[in-house]
């Protein structure tokens, strides 16, 4: 479904800068459940997704002998 909305009218509705809340969107880090609830009403979502975005993502790759996760 497309709903038009664009990265940086969500960063505005969430309150972060577009780079956070693109990241953290595309499942690289988790949101609070403020923020996890607004992008998925702007979305056109329902609490599932908002529920998925307030999760942790794994970290890394168990397939790569060095761990990818940028935080380590």
């Amino acid at each position: 479904m497309k709903t038009g909305v664009t990265w940086a009218q969500l960063a505005e509705a969430v309150g972060k800068p577009s780079a956070w809340t693109t990241a953290a969107l595309l499942g690289q880090h988790p949101m609070g459940k403020d923020e996890a609830a607004t992008a998925a009403a702007l979305l056109e979502l329902g609490d599932d997704a908002a529920l998925a975005f307030q999760l942790q993502p794994p970290r890394g790759a168990l397939d790569a002998a060095v761990p990818m996760d940028p935080t380590i």
